[in-house]
């Protein structure tokens, strides 16, 4: 059996939540080389070099800003803006991408941020897959709370809804600078 291949690419969006009318930054590292447009001694075509910049293998990691690293949003009931996360969709981890994903948070007795988080896995043909999505908040390069949801269904051929819930330590959530998140997708046929 073959060891997977680790796929890690920082996405860097807007500082302004909701700030949605520019472009991301995207870098994109697979293994230990980087992923640059033109690969072999033919340049692709932008579609394609598109693809090869996008598709990873499982585990594939996505660091960006924590939607809620803003303490207003606490307890409103409402989801985090639409978009935000929106950019991550594009990304596929062995035919699986991410799509529609948003946060919603409140403070729990034990005085936690209990985080809800839904959004749908996108899976192309092929297989039916399980998903195991690790969240892990970041404050600076510091890893302060980690959050885990497993065997999420990807049904092959198909865009499947998810919700599920996570407590952090609200402590850890910073607003300047900006807590950050990643996201670590890992998939298995199923």
């Amino acid at each position: 059996m073959p060891i997977p291949r680790l796929a890690l690419f920082a996405l860097i969006l807007p500082a302004a939540v909701g700030a949605g009318t520019a472009d991301a930054q995207v870098a994109a590292v697979q293994g230990a080389s980087t992923i640059s447009a033109a690969q072999g001694t033919q340049a692709p075509t932008p579609a394609a070099a598109q693809a090869s910049a996008t598709a990873f293998h499982s585990p594939m990691m996505l660091t960006l800003p924590f939607p809620l690293a803003d303490r207003n949003q606490w307890g409103t009931g409402k989801w985090s803006e639409p978009g935000v996360l929106d950019p991550i969709a594009d990304y596929r981890c062995d035919g699986v991408a991410l799509r529609d994903v948003s946060m919603r948070g409140a403070i729990d007795k034990g005085g936690s941020l209990s985080v809800d988080v839904k959004g749908k896995l996108d899976n192309v043909p092929g297989h039916d897959k399980r998903v195991d999505l690790k969240i892990e908040l970041l404050n600076g390069d510091a890893v302060g709370a980690t959050g885990y949801a497993y065997r999420l269904k990807a049904p092959e051929s198909k865009t499947h809804g998810f919700k599920f819930a996570l407590s952090f330590p609200a402590a850890v959530i910073q607003s300047d600078p900006a807590t950050r998140m990643r996201i670590t997708l890992t998939d298995y046929d199923d």
